[in-house]
């Protein structure tokens, strides 16, 4: 790496047009990164830190949802013991209860995606009364304390999380510039709730559903 940066220095000041062939560029990029994600690898694996990533699914209750319970068609978290569900922005699908009855049966714990994104929240939680009594949890998205969906969600996760609503918070983050907010919304849902119970929404709950 010295002598071909000591190489291409010489060339600037020569002012030569000497360049590499674009094919050995990119072997020696590829190169370069390989190297450096093996020895970062090999570094972590060395603390004993190395996280273990698992595949799950946020399913739609659609009208094709109820034909999937019981047949493999469906994607729990790690351990195979809780679903995540998201329900309509607008109203709550017809025949809910039935639908947490069956997969309660299956052996699945029901998780509701950020409730308080969903219009018949922002008036009205006693629809989530029902969904606890069949054995639904309902994770916060974090984001909503930022006022990032706007206000009337952001009313509605206040009153959740004073109502303790949730089981767990979450970030839904789907792109690296979300980071920042979901950092402001934790914070927020730490001021409101205190140390000792963000300590549970953020670590022993989830971490109940994997094990």
């Amino acid at each position: 790496i010295i002598l071909f940066f000591a190489l291409g220095l010489a060339a600037g000041f020569a002012r030569s047009d000497l360049a590499i062939p674009e094919a050995v560029a990119k072997g020696l990029a590829i190169y370069l990164m390989a190297a450096i994600g093996l020895k970062g690898g090999v570094s972590v694996a060395e603390t004993g830190l190395v996280p273990e990533l698992g595949l799950a699914a946020e399913h739609h209750l659609d009208e094709a949802f109820a034909g999937r319970i019981g047949k493999d068609a469906l994607m729990p978290y790690p351990g195979g013991r809780a679903l995540l569900l998201e329900l309509p922005e607008m109203v709550p699908p017809l025949g809910l209860s039935e639908l947490l009855f069956q997969l309660r049966l299956s052996g699945l714990q029901p998780l509701i995606a950020h409730p308080e994104r969903y219009a018949y929240s922002f008036k009205d939680l006693r629809w989530i009364d029902g969904l606890v009594e069949q054995g639904a949890l309902f994770l916060l998205d974090a984001m909503s304390l930022t006022g990032r969906y706007g206000r009337l969600p952001l009313k509605a996760a206040e009153r959740m999380v004073r109502r303790q609503c949730y089981f767990a918070a979450c970030s839904d983050a789907h792109r690296p510039s979300d980071v920042d907010e979901v950092k402001e919304g934790l914070e927020r849902l730490n001021a409101l709730v205190g140390e000792h119970v963000f300590e549970r929404l953020l670590v022993e709950h989830p971490a109940s559903l994997l094990h």
